[in-house]
């Protein structure tokens, strides 16, 4: 199975499909459960808590979601009621001050209240939970079709789906309307979100043709049409993380490595280059929720649960080497079709520098200095990334 991409070939391997089948838990009335995996929320006083990615299709198109159990693992979820919340993913990410939805999540998953098991079910508005069923505005249904999965999702729990202080009706503002289009990319409306670092300008981007992500969301503090072409502009090609960028998760850095872009977008004029549906290496969330639970020594169905893996260690256990597909070219050539020639770019990667540096930029790199506060799970994570040949040393 392949996705063509100009001149070049994102092939998701047998040995996928095959653990990809592995993963899935459970398959009724066009309902996909996977088995999902761990979320280290332990620092913010939840010792349990545990991410189930579903998928809702009607053969024609489908609603993706995310069930996070807090206080518990999968087995408690059967007859409990899923609380619904439709924050938007790229609010979340970029921490907007002004959604009650996010805060409403944040405090959830910030506070470990009275211990007692409880289910979040919240649609994914862009991502990837299985490649190539990719999430993006352009694909979101009307919010009364949503509302319909995501009680089909619960009833297949045996659980009540609670309502109560979610505004579906604000996934209508997540629909994708285009504004502009420029050779190979379709433009959306741009909207402002005051960030938690201030506010910053987001343009949702469809790429046309074959590309394989299909979606990306360009993030500036300057509007596009103020930044200069003179370069170079400082830029950070930036890969989806739910359950880091989402929901805190303390095993990974992708969260701050964001928002540390951010800052670098704001006092440089540069622009952060997010792409929503890179999550799990391009495999998705369900292979990223299984390398989670091997990270941990949890048996997820493809290691024996003896003993806790080191990220890179997971990923190749599942997937073997080809553990990561994804690919950069449709950046640069948006970057060249936007009138950018020269980027600084903050990276570790070997493979975004080249990327880019093929599709005709020239680039500088700045290397990334994230820190966790000292969280040495996600020092292991860093630190196992780093000694592959894809990642500089430093």
């Amino acid at each position: 199975m392949h996705a063509e991409h100009g001149n070049s070939l994102v092939e998701v391997s047998e040995r996928y499909q095959q653990a990809l089948e592995g993963m899935i838990l459970h398959q009724e009335q066009g309902v996909t459960i996977f088995r999902g995996g761990p979320l280290d929320l332990r620092h913010n006083g939840i010792e349990d808590a545990w991410l189930t990615p579903i998928i809702v299709s009607d053969g024609e198109s489908h609603t993706s979601f995310h069930a996070i159990q807090i206080n518990g693992g999968q087995e408690v979820m059967q007859g409990m009621d899923f609380e619904l919340n439709v924050s938007s993913d790229i609010e979340l990410k970029l921490g907007d001050k002004d959604s009650p939805q996010v805060a409403e999540l944040n405090r959830l998953l910030t506070q470990p209240g009275d211990g007692k098991p409880r289910t979040i079910l919240r649609p994914s508005i862009a991502g990837n939970i299985a490649y190539p069923v990719i999430s993006t505005p352009a694909t979101l249904a009307h919010p009364d079709v949503v509302l319909a999965r995501a009680q089909k999702a619960a009833g297949i729990f045996g659980s009540r789906l609670v309502v109560e202080g979610s505004d579906i009706y604000h996934l209508e503002q997540e629909v994708f309307m285009p504004a502009m289009s420029t050779g190979d990319l379709t433009m959306g409306k741009v909207r402002e979100v005051n960030s938690i670092l201030g506010d910053v300008f987001v343009y949702p981007v469809h790429a046309n043709g074959g590309d394989p992500w299909k979606y990306y969301e360009i993030v500036s503090a300057t509007p596009l049409e103020d930044i200069s072409r003179k370069g170079p502009m400082t830029i950070r090609v930036d890969s989806g993380c739910d359950i880091g960028q989402c929901y805190h998760d303390g095993g990974c850095d992708c969260r701050e490595q964001l928002h540390e872009a951010l800052i670098e977008a704001q006092t440089r004029d540069g622009l952060v280059i997010h792409i929503p549906s890179q999550d799990g290496r391009g495999y998705g969330m369900a292979t990223k929720m299984a390398t989670e639970g091997g990270k941990r020594g949890i048996s997820v169905g493809y290691n024996d649960g003896l003993s806790a893996m080191d990220t890179i260690e997971a990923a190749t256990r599942l997937l073997g080497p080809n553990y990561d597909i994804r690919t950069y070219e449709s950046v640069g050539q948006m970057l060249m079709t936007l009138g950018f020639t020269k980027v600084n770019l903050l990276t570790d990667s070997r493979r975004k520098l080249d990327a880019l540096e093929k599709a005709g930029l020239e680039v500088f790199r700045q290397p990334t200095n994230t820190q966790k506060n000292g969280n040495h799970h996600a020092h292991n994570h860093v630190q196992a990334k780093h000694r592959t040949p894809d990642y500089f040393a430093d």
